[in-house]
């Protein structure tokens, strides 16, 4: 089975339309047709959102399936539904499926996984599957879906700009590319100008009503290290996830829950109960309190500043870092410099890593205290055991997956 999955490339062949994924799904019944969805779309944000979106419908008695990426610890964690994974029982059989109908090897493993899911929310009866892009927006193979429930636009960065386009303005296109004709769409308050005007026009063109919640009626706290309280529109919510950012997808949330009720019973406390209950790993995620010891995958400009702003409330944090070499690590990391009191680079959790010796040149370049770690087993083992007090280990959801597995 997993043997089958690895024998696609990650990316598969570049697509210029959605034919492929067409295809693939076609000589399956077209699974999609028979399912309602809540479409994510995003440079950060989208797996938090995703989650409390799930937690609150779960919460409300509503048969729910999630489709995520990457896993963080085994494979069937990208596929869940009702708060748990999909079993190897029910993915073998689904996998021969379209084993069978996968005819050459352009297909991505994101494509074989997201049929295999589309099959199984299918078969098991869910009434909603929270499904968060890939890639992009316009030629991410989620796109294929018709008449989603809801759109959902979470903060839009400069990432994967090989595909996406060079400009913000690009990006964001791509992004509100899955903005479907009189679909709502949320989008989040923190946005740039640029972003906001590429989905206001999509929206506009597509019919679609466009809901972008009320920062100014956002009372957030100056400290949400452990997470915390906050209220939006006089209402208090509470959070387990750390950081304000954490906030601006909440509310997304929220909003994005007033229009789902429109066919689903959906109570002011299932909301709270599902927003406090949500969780991501490797998010900002909080391993140990003492010593504090952060674990998070941003690795974007958007994600690390988010990161930074978090760790303002912490005392001069050492940072394990390690980075693929399609990020722009200059820029990435240049929020984090003045914030940490010092750096340990790590590689070998990927083929793509930056070396030690390269991260650590260009934390150098940028006026950081640098220097090359050991292996990563062994600088998450001193973090833990309390010799850099506080840590913070980030730069890539690999890295973050690594350190899970091991």
């Amino acid at each position: 089975m997993i043997n089958f999955i690895n024998s696609f490339s990650k990316s598969g062949k570049p697509v210029k339309d959605l034919s492929r994924i067409g295809t693939l799904l076609n000589a399956l019944g077209n699974p999609q047709n028979y399912l309602k969805f809540i479409h994510i779309a995003g440079t950060n944000g989208k797996g938090s959102t995703a989650q409390m979106f799930y937690e609150v419908l779960c919460c409300a008695g509503i048969k729910t399936g999630i489709f995520t990426s990457p896993y963080m610890i085994d494979y069937t964690d990208r596929i869940r539904f009702n708060g748990r994974n999909i079993t190897n029982d029910e993915l073998l059989p689904l996998c021969e499926r379209v084993k069978a109908c996968a005819f050459g090897k352009d297909y991505s493993q994101f494509e074989i996984t997201m049929a295999i899911a589309f099959l199984f929310y299918k078969e098991i009866g869910a009434e909603v599957v929270v499904l968060e892009t890939g890639l992009g927006g316009t030629l991410d193979s989620t796109n294929i879906i018709r008449d989603p429930l809801l759109c959902v636009i979470t903060s839009v960065s400069f990432d994967h700009m090989a595909v996406l386009g060079n400009t913000l303005e690009e990006i964001s296109l791509q992004k509100a590319g899955i903005i479907k004709d009189g679909a709502p769409v949320v989008v989040a308050y923190d946005n740039q100008p640029t972003t906001l005007k590429a989905v206001r026009k999509k929206a506009l063109d597509s019919g679609s009503e466009l809901i972008i919640p009320d920062k100014d009626n956002t009372v957030i706290p100056s400290d949400m290290l452990f997470g915390g309280e906050f209220l939006y529109k006089g209402k208090r919510y509470e959070l387990s996830m750390s950081g304000a950012h954490q906030v601006t997808n909440a509310v997304n949330v929220i909003e994005g829950i007033e229009v789902l009720k429109k066919y689903f019973s959906i109570s002011y406390k299932n909301i709270f109960d599902g927003i406090k209950k949500a969780s991501v790993l490797g998010r900002c995620e909080i391993i140990k309190k003492s010593p504090l010891v952060i674990l998070d995958g941003c690795h974007n400009e958007g994600g690390i500043k988010a990161l930074s702003d978090v760790l303002k409330k912490v005392d001069a944090p050492i940072a394990i870092v390690g980075m693929l070499k399609d990020k722009n690590a200059q820029k990435a990391l240049l929020p984090m410099v003045p914030i940490c009191k010092s750096f340990i680079t790590v590689s070998g959790f990927h083929t793509n890593s930056y070396t030690s010796q390269e991260l650590k040149d260009i934390l150098i370049s940028l006026g950081a205290n640098a220097v090359t770690g050991d292996s990563i087993a062994s600088e998450y083992q001193r973090a833990i055991s309390g010799k850099y007090l506080n840590t913070v280990i980030f730069g890539s959801l690999y890295l973050v997956s690594h350190i899970k597995n091991l």
